[in-house]
């Protein structure tokens, strides 16, 4: 039984940095379908599916898998905004949440984002996609940083609001000179 195991492809080893590589070097489809068939690990499956260009698995990928790193890279793949917003609203990396908001053009779901996501910096990138004067001036009242409303104060040119950052206290030494 043990002699048999060593003649397995590279993509069924027991390490994952093995099985990873050995799927980026394959090329032959019907093994590639096998992988996304068989395989448990969702991070080969979305690797093999990409090569494939198979499209329901990805999807599937993107509302199934169980880790958020894969559900997240199929959701960006498919572009699929729901998923994406989804994520986006709990995201705490912003580097991620702002590739996410980069994908989504659906002014419901930007707007969405722009009230309700966990980060001030995803919020303010989704409202400056919509570019809402109003959404704006709220994000930037509702945040504790002087940057963002520094930002936005600039963006808009509104001289309240730069008041309002001149009074802010904690502040950067970038904005020391406003005081």
């Amino acid at each position: 039984m043990k002699f048999l195991r060593l003649f397995k492809p590279k993509w069924q080893h027991a390490n994952r940095t093995v099985r990873r590589n050995a799927v980026k070097h394959i090329y032959d489809p019907p093994t590639l379908r096998r992988i996304t068939c068989e395989s448990d690990d969702d991070c080969i499956k979305l690797i093999a599916a990409r090569r494939l260009n198979d499209h329901s698995t990805i999807c599937d990928l993107a509302k199934n898998a169980l880790e958020e790193a894969v559900r997240f890279e199929a959701a960006l793949i498919v572009k699929d905004e729901i998923c994406l917003t989804d994520m986006v609203l709990n995201e705490w990396i912003i580097s991620r949440g702002l590739q996410a908001i980069e994908c989504i053009s659906s002014e419901l779901l930007l707007r969405k984002i722009a009230q309700s996501a966990n980060q001030d910096a995803i919020r303010l990138a989704a409202a400056q996609k919509l570019g809402h004067p109003g959404l704006l001036k709220s994000i930037a009242r509702s945040s504790n940083l002087a940057d963002i409303h520094w930002s936005v104060a600039k963006q808009l040119n509104d001289p309240e609001l730069m008041a309002e950052v001149a009074q802010l206290k904690p502040f950067s030494s970038k904005l020391a000179p406003l005081r």
